[in-house]
């Protein structure tokens, strides 16, 4: 039988979407290579055996939008993780541009993929090092006319180093100058190179003088109805935990600074908020603390919270908690590393901290002083709703597509050059 019925379709699509809930969509295209955590499974093939799928979809095919493809480390979970909100961000941004977009996160070598998108494929956008940037190879001789745009996410390298020195690691700091040669190679290959901090830009411009390298910042939607100061309280960590930087992160807040902070704020609570926590962590009673672990509702965790902290040691891009808190009106203390990328400044856009004591201090003064938090809060949003919104982000996309040669159908993009939208290259 070369169809299923009905109800037996609908039982495959069960059974697919108790393992990756995102596949939902994916089954109904049919013909994406899909990868579990046990295994790979030839998903175009399955399709067109059972589901009947011989020819490549019509929507691939063309409806007069030009075609871009997205290469992944995974499809997106934006409320699990900062890296998704970004993902899905760039999907709106090239889509109210103009573009059809098919976003696929694989491993392995994909030539033949490849090969069935060249009669129709105009933009391939490769995201990570050890991801997106895999296939750069392959893109390149299967899609020879296609634009190619490396997007670093962050720069690996750097985050690699960071980590290697903060633990002594001689060994991580040799994987990390791979990571960096492999980075710098990508950079060349590419058309273009999207950086999320004007630090990173400096520095890949500094290291190769001759790339192509644009500054594209995170962007959030801005909060439209934000709480006062009387209303909020409590402090607050966010993040997605398969991101090691904020393991360390808040192993380090709860080790060296939550201590100090109760000291000058017994009445406060540290709310410990994001997916995936590991189990040392979810499990720790220390006196104050909340675990909340992953929340479906971010938006209005951030309503009540008073402070945000980011005491990051490792690290590298711009960091989405920062970028959610700002957007949602909650001023922050970072430290330095948590600063980059955002174009924030101490005691107007954030308060930044370089050790413990100094963290306890700015948190006690934001928590208690209502006018310095609504400076810091205000700033904040501003800041979010301008260099950082979503319409900016289009605009410098725009501009950086045509840069390269890239369809740009949306051509009103192009004419709109608001000051805090200018891409720099």
């Amino acid at each position: 039988m070369r169809r299923l019925t009905p109800a037996l379709m609908n039982l495959v699509a069960r059974w697919v979407a108790r393992f990756a809930p995102s596949m939902r969509r994916i089954l109904q295209l049919g013909w994406y290579f899909v990868t579990f955590r046990f295994g790979e499974i030839p998903f175009r093939r399955i399709a067109r055996r059972i589901l009947g799928i011989r020819n490549v979809p019509s929507w691939i095919r063309g409806d007069g939008r030009p075609l871009a493809l997205i290469v992944d480390m995974f499809y997106p979970t934006p409320d699990r993780d900062s890296g998704s909100i970004d993902a899905v961000n760039l999907v709106n941004a090239l889509h109210r541009i103009g573009y059809r977009i098919v976003f696929v996160a694989f491993g392995g070598e994909r030539d033949h993929f490849f090969t069935t998108l060249k009669p129709y494929l105009h933009l391939t956008i490769l995201s990570r090092v050890h991801n997106g940037g895999v296939f750069m190879e392959s893109i390149r001789r299967a899609c020879p006319s296609a634009k190619v745009i490396f997007n670093t996410v962050d720069l690996h390298h750097l985050r690699e180093e960071r980590t290697a020195r903060l633990t002594n690691d001689r060994k991580a700091l040799d994987l990390a100058a791979k990571t960096k040669a492999r980075e710098l190679a990508l950079v060349r290959l590419a058309d273009a190179t999207i950086v999320v901090s004007y630090e990173e830009h400096w520095l890949l411009s500094s290291l190769l003088p001759d790339s192509t390298v644009f500054t594209v910042p995170l962007a959030r939607a801005v909060a439209r109805n934000v709480n006062d100061f009387d209303e909020r309280k409590n402090i607050a960590f966010v993040g997605g935990y398969f991101h090691a930087p904020n393991v360390d992160g808040l192993r380090h807040f709860l080790d060296d600074i939550w201590p100090l902070v109760r000291k000058r704020i017994p009445e406060a609570e540290f709310i410990a908020m994001g997916a995936s926590m590991p189990e040392e962590l979810a499990k720790r009673r220390d006196k104050g603390l909340v675990v909340r672990g992953y929340v479906e509702d971010l938006a209005s965790e951030l309503s009540t919270i008073r402070v945000m902290v980011a005491p990051l040691r490792v690290g590298a891009g711009a960091k989405g908690k920062v970028a959610s808190a700002l957007a949602h009106g909650v001023p922050c203390v970072v430290s330095p590393i948590a600063a980059e990328g955002m174009n924030v400044h101490d005691r107007q856009t954030v308060l930044l901290a370089h050790s413990p004591s100094e963290f306890a201090e700015r948190i006690e003064e934001l928590y208690r002083d209502a006018d310095l938090w609504r400076s810091i809060s205000q700033a904040g949003l501003r800041l979010m709703s301008g260099p950082h919104s979503l319409e900016a982000n289009d605009i410098r996309i725009a501009n950086i597509l045509a840069s390269i040669g890239a369809p740009v159908p949306n051509k009103t993009l192009l004419t709109a050059h608001p000051a805090d939208a200018t891409s720099v290259k």
